[in-house]
């Protein structure tokens, strides 16, 4: 996000989040954090929200464990509010009928004419994470090239585009959570 700080920035699952706002922000600005509650989220996540300018988003969301003396990263979710935006491959449309537009945030439609499209990159095999990026609207599961597809919200869907990066740990523990 600073272009100072270079393109490949890498933050970590488990970095403490201190390093990683250093990593990330020249001066990070103004911090809301609280509690994640999203559903099969595991007690002791919390939830950092920071005003950003990158690319097209303009908010991040930094989940952290509460460990102790410092919270450490488990997951990030970057926000473009007023953009709809269609990952290039190699992400993948997940065909059904979506409620959740914001996983980290617990965000759903407010009414079934709303369409949310949801593509997911499946990246375990070379990084231990997924990322999910889910939209308004609809653009069928075709070849999509890079920077994607960014197109005006539509009047029946979200009127943001999110993208979240998930780590494989985390992943199993939302998923125990959820069969409990």
């Amino acid at each position: 996000m600073e272009p100072a700080l270079g393109a490949n920035c890498l933050i970590t699952y488990l970095m403490p989040l201190s390093h990683a706002e250093k990593l990330l922000f020249k001066s990070r600005g103004i911090v809301t954090s609280g509690r994640a509650v999203a559903p099969g989220f595991p007690d002791g996540l919390f939830l950092h929200a920071y005003d950003i300018k990158f690319n097209i988003y303009n908010r991040l969301t930094i989940v952290t464990d509460s460990a102790k003396p410092e919270q450490q990263v488990v997951s990030m979710l970057f926000k473009a509010e007023g953009e709809n935006w269609y990952p290039p491959t190699p992400s993948r449309k997940s065909e059904r009928d979506w409620h959740t537009h914001d996983y980290v945030n617990t965000e759903n439609r407010g009414s079934g004419n709303i369409v949310i499209d949801t593509r997911v990159e499946d990246a375990r095999q070379r990084g231990r994470y997924i990322v999910v990026d889910t939209t308004g609207g609809f653009v069928p599961d075709i070849e999509l090239r890079p920077p994607g597809l960014l197109v005006k919200p539509a009047r029946s869907s979200p009127k943001e585009t999110t993208t979240w990066f998930v780590t494989e740990p985390l992943i199993n523990l939302i998923l125990y959570c959820v069969s409990k």
